[in-house]
Parts: C-alpha cells; sequence; structure tokens
C-alpha cells in the first residue's frame, strides 16, 4: 500500500481466482494501528438464502521459524480455512 497518504484503517481485496473448492474466494490487505494484515474471505449462503463472506486475518506469512521450528504463516492451527 502506498505511503502517500493515511493508510490506517485501510484494506484492499481482490478475487482469488482458484480451481481449490477450500481456497479464500478473495485475498488481500489492511493495515490497523500501523500493523499489515493479509485477509481471506470465503463466499458462504444463510440459510436465508443471502450472500455474506466469512473473513479471516492474519500476519503476513514472513518465512521466520519460532524456537520450535514452526514457520509464521500457520501459527494456530496448521492450515488455511475459515473453519
Amino acid at each position: 500500500m502506498s505511503q502517500d497518504f493515511d493508510d490506517n484503517m485501510k484494506g484492499v481485496l481482490f478475487n482469488n481466482n482458484t480451481d481449490n473448492p477450500k481456497a479464500p474466494n478473495i485475498k488481500g490487505e489492511c493495515t490497523v494501528d500501523g500493523k499489515t494484515y493479509e485477509i481471506a474471505g470465503w463466499r458462504n449462503t444463510s440459510k436465508a438464502g443471502k450472500t455474506y463472506y466469512s473473513l479471516k486475518f492474519q500476519e503476513p506469512w514472513t518465512g521466520d521459524k519460532d524456537s520450535n521450528g514452526t514457520d509464521n504463516m500457520f501459527p494456530n492451527r496448521g492450515t488455511w480455512n475459515n473453519g
């Protein structure tokens, strides 16, 4: 994101064109309090037939490993999904 303007509390989402049914439909990033987060969104339909997005925010993957040898891509569950 450009630093020519105040991008705090703002973000961007893009369509994620993939054949993987478990992959997010949209992906992007946002900045909150000066910290960047990745966003993933899955399109769903409610029981009432309304379309909505389930979102996940996480710190960007850096490839760094902690003292246990685990990288920061999947620090909590080991998978990138909304469930």
